[in-house]
């Protein structure tokens, strides 16, 4: 920022919406794995620990839930990040086109 200068790199704000929606995307592969988790059977950790099924279970769906609700927050994320950047960019495209058009207007 330059004095009373703001810039705005449309394209570099743009950009990171892929890099946002890759975050969300490793974040559903991880939801995925933690549902596949929960379909272990009764005897996954051997007779003796039959118990040890039900709050595993548990835990792993609490976890799941949590990150598909991440992941969610990441692709609500990306999408503002989007529409910023093309709100900046048609701001400052308007902005520029008043501008000269007083500017044409004064000479």
């Amino acid at each position: 920022m330059a004095g009373d200068q703001v810039e705005v790199d449309y394209d570099r704000l743009a950009g990171e919406v892929s890099e946002v929606l890759a975050a969300s995307d490793a974040l559903d592969e991880a939801v995925s794995a933690g549902l596949a988790a929960q379909k272990m059977t009764d005897d996954a950790f051997g007779l003796l620990c039959l118990m040890m099924v039900p709050p595993a279970q548990l835990v792993q769906t609490i976890g799941s839930a949590a990150l598909a609700v991440e992941a969610m927050a990441y692709e609500a994320a990306a999408t503002n990040l989007k529409n910023t950047a093309a709100d900046y960019e048609s701001t400052d495209t308007a902005s520029a086109a008043a501008y000269r058009a007083i500017s044409r207007v004064l000479r």
